[in-house]
């Protein structure tokens, strides 16, 4: 009995050593740009959407469903596809419903896409592999007081007369 219960520490000795040293990779949310060529790729990553944006000659929205692997794989399938003209209903028909997946690391305010695979890509494909940047926010306009910003009675600005 008394090895049983030493071996039962020791094992869970070590698993709680385990999850200490195991990173918690996060999702990479919110929206990420990359230009290849004359073609733009814009990935808005949501909780458990994927919507991707590539402008060139034509543009084409794909939107995904997708999980998360906790070593950092994403997979998915393409859930829909907008194109601006009719003629492309042969890549509809070939993507649609398509299973996908990449792996990707955060580095220095990046996200980097690699091995990715999907239906008609190579996983040395540029177009999806690479280094995308960080879509900035819009910031607000100076002069324009947030809406968390009270003011209270008794204090009067530069501009005003009344006390």
């Amino acid at each position: 009995m008394g090895k049983v219960l030493s071996a039962l520490t020791l094992i869970i000795a070590l698993a709680s050593t385990n999850a200490l040293h195991a990173q918690e990779i996060t999702k990479p949310l919110g929206k990420w740009e990359r230009k290849v060529g004359k073609t733009h790729v814009v990935l808005n990553i949501e909780d458990n959407r994927l919507h991707i944006v590539c402008t060139g000659d034509k543009t084409i929205t794909l939107h995904a469903d997708y999980a998360m692997t906790h070593d950092g794989l994403i997979y998915g399938v393409v859930t829909s596809i907008e194109c601006d003209e009719d003629e492309e209903t042969d890549m509809n028909r070939t993507l649609f419903d398509a299973p996908f997946c990449f792996r990707f690391r955060l580095d220095e305010g990046a996200l980097i896409i690699h091995d990715m695979k999907a239906h008609d890509a190579d996983s040395k494909d540029d177009m999806w592999n690479g280094r995308y940047k960080a879509v900035a926010l819009a910031v607000p306009r100076a002069g324009i007081a947030p809406a968390s910003c009270p003011i209270s009675k008794g204090y009067s600005f530069p501009f005003t007369t009344a006390r």
